[in-house]
This record gives structure tokens, sequence and C-alpha cells, in this order.
């Protein structure tokens, strides 16, 4: 619906059936609504300092089903005996199962200044997610290992914006530049009235992750040093630290505080540059492969103290200082390796900027009826790190996606890609 060329309100709502769900709850509707107002069209502005504005906002639901055989418990049959055997199922099925569903709200502007030269777009957003299907541990003597439920309500808010400008438009040289920033907060609100933390990866190398109500989504856990409460680490009888008997302590978490981009464009006659940066700031990413490393000697963190030194901290039978000197290898030994080592020296701050790509180009311009044009271009991408925290692995390295971040182990080094491109237009 349009009032004027200056206001528009966009309504829309959608019923699905699910048939995986039970009969009462087979049917859900989730609608969405958006306005928007040109502010610019509603004054008739011809200004050159204000070229467009327009505000935003939108609401929308979205509903969500679960798979097959999630109502009733079932058994499967095999091979076996003289008759074959019937196995029971070992998650516990929950039959009176609803729908996910998310509601997210969205504001925001979109502001272009100058004739065009400069322009800001912003977003703020919220998302809600209710209800959501999923499997929680039970006890083994209760027969089953998971039941199937709904619950949960994990929210997610923050904002986005892309900053657009043309700093330099000058004869035949022309700048162009885009910067963008997104910033995500994903909170854990609530799981169930049985539980208040949920193991969403179980122990593996080195760290647990978890979901907690009140905390943000997938914090990383993992084996610590045991401190007093000054902070000051205790030392064994040995002369080394002592640590957590688990993965208990959290060290961390693997999402960003915020990430972005930045790409620079240049063009003057026939040449054109382009050079784009990706950054990332905030976030935690724990080291296998250094832990294996270190316990082997072949990591230089383990060069300092190989003709011994004294771990700093308090020794754990008196609280006196540490006077007991260990070697480097004594040391690593107890931390790093492959079984169960403790995440806490391992873990390194996953913030970088990095070179991602350059393009250097240059067009020919032809004259003719069959070739109008060609571009040569060579092309270079994953070039650098220009910051990187961690100074000693590439944070993209994680040995997974979705549930299993924070982690690199064993991975290859990043590579480096060139190229050289020719486009031919008739």
């Amino acid at each position: 619906i349009g009032y004027k060329g200056f206001l528009y309100l966009e309504v829309t709502g959608r019923n699905d059936w699910s048939s995986t769900l039970p009969s009462d709850n087979w049917s859900y509707f989730y609608p969405s609504t958006g306005l928007t107002w040109v502010i610019t069209d509603m004054l008739n502005s011809t200004s050159s300092f204000l070229s467009f504005a327009k505000i935003r906002a939108n609401y929308a639901e979205v509903g969500g089903t679960t798979g097959a055989y999630n109502l009733d418990n079932t058994f499967s049959f095999g091979a076996g005996g003289s008759l074959g055997y019937a196995r029971r199922s070992s998650v516990l099925r929950t039959p009176d199962l609803k729908p996910e569903n998310t509601k997210s709200w969205e504001l925001g502007f979109d502001v272009r200044m100058l004739n065009g030269r400069a322009g800001l777009d912003f977003t703020w957003y919220k998302s809600k997610t209710c209800d959501q299907l999923f499997g929680i541990p039970l006890p083994r003597p209760s027969g089953y290992t998971s039941k199937f439920i709904n619950a949960g309500n994990v929210q997610n808010s923050g904002i986005e914006i892309i900053l657009n400008a043309s700093p330099i438009v000058s004869g035949d040289f022309l700048w162009d530049l885009s910067f963008n920033y997104a910033s995500n907060n994903r909170e854990v609100i609530e799981l169930t009235d049985e539980l208040s933390s949920y193991t969403i990866r179980r122990r593996s190398w080195m760290t647990t992750i978890k979901v907690s109500e009140g905390e943000p989504y997938g914090q990383i856990f993992t084996k610590a040093f045991v401190r007093n409460d000054a902070g000051q680490i205790l030392i064994n009888d040995l002369g080394l630290p002592v640590v957590t008997a688990g993965q208990t302590v959290p060290m961390g978490n693997a999402n960003p505080d915020w990430f972005g981009g930045l790409a620079n464009n240049f063009s003057y006659k026939g040449f054109s540059l382009s050079v784009l940066l990706d950054m990332r700031f905030g976030g935690d990413i724990f080291s296998y492969t250094e832990s294996n490393l270190v316990s082997d000697g072949f990591s230089e963190r383990t060069l300092a103290g190989r003709e011994g030194f004294i771990v700093e901290g308090v020794k754990a039978s008196d609280g006196s200082p540490n006077d007991i000197t260990v070697t480097a290898e004594e040391y690593w030994l107890s931390l790093g390796g492959r079984n169960s080592p403790t995440g806490e020296p391992f873990r390194h701050d996953a913030s970088y900027v990095r070179l991602r790509e350059i393009l250097l180009g240059y067009t020919f311009n032809f004259d003719t009826s069959v070739l109008q044009s060609l571009q040569l271009s060579l092309t270079g991408r994953n070039l650098a790190f220009l910051y990187n925290a961690s100074e000693i692995l590439d944070p993209n390295l994680s040995v997974g996606t979705g549930n299993v971040q924070g982690i690199e182990g064993f991975g290859l080094p990043s590579t480096s890609v060139y190229g050289f491109n020719a486009r031919f237009r008739f």
C-alpha cells in the first residue's frame, strides 16, 4: 500500500501445515509487516546536501517444524537369533510438540548526501526464538540417553552499518570507498525448567561448548590454572601449576565483538585498482596444534627455560612464593600434549585485519562492430595479515562451523591465490 509516493506499507501472512507435529498443532500462522517512509519524497527535496533519506521499520514472525518420527517412541528391527530382535530408540519423544517461533524487529534508515557522494545505511535488529526443538540429555538408568523437547528462549540483537563515500571525484580520477560494520549479541535467556546449562558440543580435544542461561551463546569451557582468591596460580610440590580436573572453567567465546570490511576502488582513465580489507575483533580460539608442538619441544615457546626456570605463583601447600626450579620440558609436558591438555595457555585472541584481495586492471576500448572492449586484470586473494592478535595462527582455521568453533587443530596454512583475468565485451 502506498500513500502519495512517500509512505509504503507491506503486510504479508503465511500459514503452514506440518504432519510431523501433533494434529492440534499442524497449522501455524506467521505474519510480517514493513513500513517505509521516504522523507525526501515527502518534502519534495532537491537539496544537493541531502539527496535521499528513508526510514524503515519491519516486524516478522517465522515458524519452524520438526522432522519425522519425533512424537512417538519407535522401535527398529534387526537380524539376529532365530527371529531377529526389536530395539527401542534411545531418544524419549514428546507427543505434544509445538512449532518453533522466531519473532524479529528491525529499525533503520538510509541517508545519501552531496549528490550521492556520501551515504549511510544503519540497521538495528532484534530477534527472539522460542520453543526450539532439540534434545536434552537424560540419565542412562532412565532407559534413554536424551529427550526431544520444545524449550529455550534465545535472543539476537545487534547493529549493521554501511558507509559509502566518494572522497575524490576529479576529472579522470575517482576514488570510492565502502565500509561495513556488524555487531551481534546472542544471549541465552532461558533453557528449560530442569536445565540452566546445556552442552552443545561435548569434550573434544581441549574444549567443551555450552549454553547457559543469562550468558552469551557458545561459551567455551576448558581446563585452566587453579588460582587463589588473589588470582595467583597455585604451584604443586613439583614446581608445576595446579590445573582443574576437567574442562569446567569458562575461558571465552568464539563469537567476535564485531566484524567488518573496507573496500577501496580507484580508477584513472583505463586503469582500475580495488583493495579489500577484512577485519574481525574479539572472540577466542584455542590451538590444539600448539598444545602438541610444545609437548614435543617443537614450538618457540619451549626455548625459554630449557636450562631451568621458576613458574610464577604461590605454593599450594603453604601459600609462600614458589621457589622450585623446573625445566621447560617438565612445564610444557604437564600442560600440553594430545590427551586432555590444559586449554588456558593455548587460548588466543582471534582478532585480525587481513588484506583480503587486490585487483589491478586496465580496459582497452575498441571502436569496432565486433569487439567493444577488453579488460585485463591481475588479482591476488588472501595476501597478508596487517594485524593478527594471535601472531602464530590463522583465526579462520577453525576445525568446523556451527557449534564446532573456537578451536584449531592441525589445520593447513591458508594459501594466497593469484590470478589473471581477461574479459571480452562484444
